[in-house]
């Protein structure tokens, strides 16, 4: 049994995640869906940085001026896999696209 860790996404990006899989499953060429993945996964990036570092920072009452310098340091992370995101989404085949659905529907855990 593995072991997880987990974040809370928007209702907006479980949806596209939900019609991207969708939409990869119903497609012959799924490669023609990598800057949608892309975006798909920048959004990811953005919400479990958000959640995992800058909540965790202000829940344990850090000091803004003591915060500035790490959120700008992951806010510079963020940007550089932004641009490295979509170049290795266009090298995958399209064995690795039915992978990524599978990863993708992993992701999504209901809970109430």
């Amino acid at each position: 049994m593995a072991s997880y860790l987990k974040f809370p996404f928007s209702k907006a990006t479980e949806d596209k995640i939900r019609s991207l899989i969708t939409d990869m499953e119903q497609a012959e060429k799924k490669k023609v869906y990598s800057k949608d993945l892309a975006k798909v996964v920048n959004l990811l990036i953005d919400e479990g940085m958000d959640y995992y570092f800058i909540n965790t920072l202000k829940r344990l009452k850090i000091n803004a001026i003591v915060r500035k310098p790490f959120e700008i340091g992951i806010n510079t992370s963020i940007k550089g896999l932004k641009v490295v995101s979509p170049k290795i989404f266009r090298t995958l085949s399209e064995k690795q696209f039915d992978e990524v659905i599978e990863i993708m529907k992993e992701m999504i855990v209901e809970e109430d």
